[in-house]
């Protein structure tokens, strides 16, 4: 139909507007849609950020944990560090020494594994022997971070020649609000028998792969005093060195201990969610 024609006839000039108005109004909904789609497509500022901790940092009840980290290489040792630091405590002189803490064990080490990879570099020089470069690989891993405890492991890895190297797992639970670091015993209220838990549990999972462990006085004897553990949520995780009750094919054993086991006879802040 012409529109000339439409516009001569008024019976159809109502149609003609209320369709103008259509048109106009579908074309405004059509911008704006377009400019929601841009804003929707934006980057988002906040991708690839940390995720929060378990609570707001900087009140003592979570913290934040940043990598220290150095790499060097020298004919005699390579070195890799990932040291864990702490961060948004409240009180700045806590958390200086807490990060001193973490730092300290893994620094000694990585010196004194230097020097000795140095001082047998020099001395095959000097003789023609074969040298193996050394390794000293040291990164970390949080297991619990909230309820006012952290607890960090930190993995030192050595090679100094022979088939393979060695691990050391150093333990670090600490109570945020005092700066303690807390032992097995801590965790638990004095003359509780938290070890004969601990040691049922520990000798149910051997028995389901006994051919993973030594056996008799070079087996598993009980978790003794001063046992090396960490916190993750829902359990207490109990591990040994190696060679102490398995051979070095077994890694190192770890055994997660339900916190439900022990009732209401352990630390409350670890049966909160």
């Amino acid at each position: 139909m012409n529109i000339t024609k439409v516009q001569k006839d008024k019976k159809y000039r109502p149609i003609l507007v209320l369709g103008i108005l259509c048109l106009l109004m579908g074309l405004i909904a059509g911008c704006s849609s377009q400019q929601s789609g841009k804003n929707s497509q934006a980057p988002d500022k906040t991708a690839g950020q940390s995720a929060k901790p378990l609570s707001t940092a900087g009140t003592d009840n979570s913290v934040q944990i940043k990598a220290q980290k150095e790499k060097t290489e020298e004919e005699a040792i390579s070195v890799e560090l990932s040291i864990p630091q702490i961060s948004g405590m409240k009180s700045q002189n806590l958390q200086a020494a807490l990060n001193r803490k973490l730092a300290a064990e893994t620094l000694n080490l990585k010196k004194q594994t230097v020097e000795d990879a140095r001082a047998y570099y020099k001395e095959t020089r000097e003789s023609g022997d074969h040298f193996m470069p050394y390794e000293f690989v040291s990164s970390y891993s949080i297991h619990f971070n909230g309820n006012g405890i952290l607890s960090i492991t930190v993995e030192n890895y050595r090679y100094s020649g022979g088939a393979h190297g060695l691990t050391d797992i150093i333990p670090y639970n600490f109570d945020l609000k005092t700066g303690q670091e807390l032992a097995l015993a801590d965790l638990f209220p004095s003359g509780f028998d938290y070890p004969s838990i601990i040691d049922k549990q520990v000798r149910q999972e051997i028995a389901t792969r006994p051919e993973e462990f030594f056996e008799g006085s070079e087996g598993f004897q009980g978790i003794g005093e001063q046992r090396s553990y960490y916190i993750e949520p829902g359990n207490i995780v109990v591990y040994f060195g190696q060679y102490e009750i398995a051979p070095y094919s077994s890694g190192i054993p770890e055994f997660a201990i339900p916190v439900i086991l022990f009732g209401d006879n352990i630390d409350s802040r670890l049966r909160k969610e």
